[in-house]
């Protein structure tokens, strides 16, 4: 990362970067390592992430953004090189890759989560019966190596967390993520 930036800096708008459309986490991710690591690279919008791959491999695109689960099986073949993490903590499906932070780009952490959602009139014993079921499965076995194996983190959390944590991320995104970013709706 660190020749990458300097590269990046002393030749603006050299570098490609692909994402897979605009306002998809490639395109925020990309927005971000560009303001955090103050340099100018072109953004390629694609439809969806699969396109990328061939012209990323084949050297078209210089740099793209992609979860572990998609991108890992790639870098451990040797087609493409994993230079960063955007995650908090180096990912355990490729762990000698450093994160952004460890390579000299501070503020570049972008974290993708799932959860289950019903609608807000859905009753209370339905949405528990829901979250008890969904704990039962997360707690299988072979549900947690699958997913940890394609670098998924299990986090479990109460319905109060749960409720602050979507909060905050409701919050976090437009007010400091995309402004620093500088995307606006279109």
């Amino acid at each position: 990362m660190p020749e990458l930036v300097a590269y990046a800096r002393s030749n603006p708008g050299k570098l490609t970067i692909a994402t897979a459309g605009k306002g998809t986490g490639q395109h925020i991710a990309a927005a971000l390592l560009g303001k955090r690591a103050n340099i100018d690279i072109v953004e390629v919008p694609y439809k969806g992430a699969a396109p990328a791959y061939p012209d990323l491999i084949a050297g078209r695109i210089d740099l793209f953004f992609d979860n572990t689960a998609t991108a890992a099986p790639f870098a451990l073949r040797g087609d493409v090189k994993a230079i960063a993490s955007s995650g908090a903590t180096r990912d355990p499906a490729l762990p000698s890759v450093p994160t952004a932070k460890e390579s000299g780009v501070d503020g570049l952490v972008l974290e993708s989560w799932l959860g289950l959602f019903a609608p807000a009139k859905t009753p209370e014993p339905v949405v528990e019966t829901l979250r008890a079921a969904t704990a039962k499965v997360m707690q299988s076995a072979d549900t947690r190596q699958r997913l940890e194996t394609n670098g998924w983190k299990i986090i479990t959390m109460t319905p109060a967390q749960t409720a602050s944590f979507v909060k905050n991320e409701s919050e976090s995104w437009p007010q400091f993520l995309l402004r620093d970013a500088g995307i606006k709706a279109e």
